[in-house]
């Protein structure tokens, strides 16, 4: 599959609805790269869901990934978040005392 092009940072695909085909969908075609993590990301949330009886990890679930392909859906967006995320020092101890 190829990646679609977008100029500057107009979006690379429409905004995709928020349900499990279309994320996939937009998951394989603006960032495939992260679709082992996304078909991880449902299981975990399904699995939660049933022990929680509770679509809560659902909605986490569609929601996260919605904001994931958002972000990744305007090429410029995802540069410069990538390279905040660089310049960014990482946590060594939690944040609570």
């Amino acid at each position: 599959m190829t990646m679609p092009y977008a100029e500057g940072n107009a979006p690379l695909i429409p905004r995709p609805e928020l349900t499990l085909a279309a994320l996939r969908q937009a998951v394989a075609t603006v960032v495939p790269s992260r679709l082992p993590e996304f078909f991880e990301d449902v299981q975990k949330a399904f699995v939660r869901a049933g022990d929680e009886d509770s679509v809560v990890p659902i909605r986490m679930f569609y929601r996260e990934w919605g904001v994931i392909v958002e972000i990744e859906r305007h090429p410029e967006t995802a540069r410069r978040r990538a390279g905040d995320q660089q310049r960014r020092p990482r946590r060594t101890r939690p944040c609570h005392p």
